[in-house]
Order: structure tokens, then sequence, then C-alpha cells
């Protein structure tokens, strides 16, 4: 199943609680994937962790700031961008 009808049911019966982390890495697509999890209302991660480095500058910039629009710190490593909500 793509990632988005796992954390996102279309099944309204279908319930999630809470996530603690998602880990995304789809060569590529991470951003995408990452700003529709910071977008969500439904969830709200304590951890997303997410691969960087196939990300052009603009689309790294905008995933980060999609996150801290939200509330999360964002920290660069070194092929990895990790978010998390201060508690």
């Amino acid at each position: 199943l793509p990632i988005c009808r796992v954390i996102f049911p279309s099944n309204p019966s279908v319930s999630i609680d809470a996530v603690d982390l998602v880990q995304i890495d789809t060569e590529g697509f991470d951003g995408k994937i990452a700003r529709q999890v910071a977008a969500s209302d439904r969830i709200r991660p304590a951890v997303v962790l997410w691969e960087h480095q196939h990300l052009g500058a603009d689309d790294r910039v905008w995933t980060e700031r999609a996150f801290r629009l939200k509330g999360y710190d964002v920290v660069q490593m070194k092929n990895d961008t990790m978010a998390w909500r201060p508690e």
C-alpha cells in the first residue's frame, strides 16, 4: 500500500490514535510525502525522518519550512533530515 493510504486510510472506520515515528525513504519523493505528513491535521508524529540527498535545494527548504510552521524542530544530518515535536 502507498504510504498515504496506510497513514491516512480512506475508510473512516479505521482509526489511528497516535503515530510516534514516520520514516520516509522513497528515492526522490521524500519531500513530497514529508510535506503531506506535515500538512495533515489527522496525525502529528512525534518524529519524522526523511532522506534529503535526492532533493533539490528548494524542495529541502519547503519541506523543512512545512514542519517548522507546525511547531517542529528540524535538523539536517549527513543524508537525512529529522523533524521532531519539542515536548
